[in-house]
């Protein structure tokens, strides 16, 4: 009783939600299980996040290094709008169909991105948030920034939607999401900097290798260098 006291004078089971865009299934499956999940990340991870405000409006990229298997709840449950996150369609279990629909979920596939990018333009395009781990994968070893997949910059570029950039840190790391949920650990979420889209081509490379230098500047972490050739 004296946890959920806490957390309702925290501010965690406020039941004043900010309004959300994206489907109504979608505003109030975050309505039911956001509480819940914040509950659980305090409890368990003594979860916190620092820095400033995101845009309350209009398409906004939301990008992260890859720790765990929990880096998208502790997104999503202090972003008060609904995020679309991208995802490798060989993670998403077909038993678990019907939750990737519910949190609609864009599937990410080695064959070719040509719907992946169809779908993200469309939800930017309608002032909506899309959520991806550019590095593609936990770090293994961790402890580092590794090279971004492509597509971040010219995603950005092509919508000219700001990218909100954070850093993840004090979780252990693992790639189960189930293991990672109920293993002590005190995580930690900042906000490093939102960031205006390149303008030209010629600017995504630099362009994403500020935001690489940003994250591993925050973490005090190295940053991977760009494979030769």
């Amino acid at each position: 009783m004296s946890i959920v006291w806490m957390s309702v004078r925290r501010g965690m089971l406020s039941p004043n939600l900010p309004k959300y865009s994206g489907t109504a299934s979608h505003r109030y499956t975050l309505c039911v299980i956001r509480p819940l999940v914040r509950l659980l990340l305090w409890t368990v991870h003594r979860a916190r996040v620092d820095g400033g405000k995101l845009p309350t409006s209009g398409g906004l990229i939301v990008i992260a290094n890859h720790v765990s298997g929990i880096d998208a709840l502790l997104l999503q449950t202090w972003c008060a709008r609904p995020i679309r996150f991208l995802m490798d369609r060989a993670q998403m279990h077909p038993i678990a169909g019907w939750l990737w629909r519910l949190l609609r979920i864009i599937p990410v596939d080695d064959a070719g991105g040509s719907s992946t990018l169809r779908e993200s333009l469309r939800e930017l395009a309608q002032g909506g948030v899309i959520g991806i781990f550019p590095e593609g994968q936990i770090a293994r070893p961790p402890g580092r920034i590794q090279v971004f997949r492509p597509g971040l910059a010219a995603l950005a570029r092509k919508t000219r939607a700001a990218v909100a950039v954070y850093v993840i840190d004090g979780v252990p790391p693992c790639g189960n999401p189930f293991v990672s949920l109920f293993r002590p650990s005190r995580a930690r979420m900042r906000l490093v900097m939102v960031m205006v889209p390149p303008l030209s081509a010629e600017e995504d490379e630099p362009w994403t290798l500020s935001l690489r230098e940003a994250m591993g500047e925050a973490l005090r972490v190295p940053v991977d260098t760009l494979p030769s050739g």
